[in-house]
């Protein structure tokens, strides 16, 4: 018979005439799918501005009252206060500014007491309340002291018009009064420690003054 070639192998190596797909994971066809699901647009919320932020929405605001935690005071209705030369200007105007920004919020309250619903303090106004302070301040000396920080009328010899006593301005003029009101005290017309007389008013008269309102 000869050697022959086996077929057993042949058999068991069937071939099919299929071609099978490959297979797919779940998760590839959810991906390759597209999906429509009927949702509501969700609404983007309204972001506030930073200065919003910082200093409080307006529809928050009362008319006819001020917050604030920053009042920046004019340094030019001050500066005529620091006679002595050892004392650096700006140094020391800084100082008083940084004691305001720390008290500005009882300065504000100040404020609204001495412009009685009005939207700046009038001289009338501030006479009558510098006066009633016990700090040695005299109907002239509270009237001087507001024209040094506001400007003298015409008729006082002034040139310009008068700059209206808002809250930095009304803030001024409580620097100056400490400044009289320690001097007179102290007896040092030479004294220009501005921050330390400020200081010194703010406990003596100011605090008093708060508690009462």
């Amino acid at each position: 018979m000869g050697c022959g070639i086996s077929n057993t192998a042949k058999d068991d190596q069937t071939t099919l005439n299929i071609n099978p797909q490959p297979v797919v994971p779940v998760e590839a066809k959810i991906q390759n799918e597209t999906i429509t699901v009927d949702k509501e647009p969700i609404p983007t919320p309204c972001r506030e501005g930073t200065l919003d932020v910082l200093l409080g929405s307006k529809k928050n605001s009362i008319p006819g009252t001020h917050s604030t935690n920053k009042i920046e005071i004019p340094f030019d209705a001050l500066e005529d206060l620091i006679v002595d030369e050892t004392y650096d200007v700006t140094e020391t105007l800084n100082k008083v500014q940084q004691l305001i920004n720390n008290y500005a919020s009882d300065v504000t309250k100040l404020f609204d007491n001495c412009r009685e619903g009005k939207n700046i303090v009038t001289k009338i106004g501030w006479i009558k309340w510098g006066t009633s302070l016990d700090a040695d301040i005299d109907e002239d000396t509270a009237l001087n002291q507001y024209n040094e920080v506001c400007g003298y009328s015409k008729e006082e010899g002034g040139e310009d018009t008068p700059k209206e006593c808002d809250l930095p301005r009304f803030a001024c003029l409580i620097i100056r009064i400490a400044n009289l009101y320690t001097i007179q005290n102290k007896g040092n017309p030479m004294d220009s420690d501005l921050e330390s007389q400020l200081l010194t008013f703010w406990t003596s008269r100011a605090v008093p003054k708060l508690a009462s309102l």
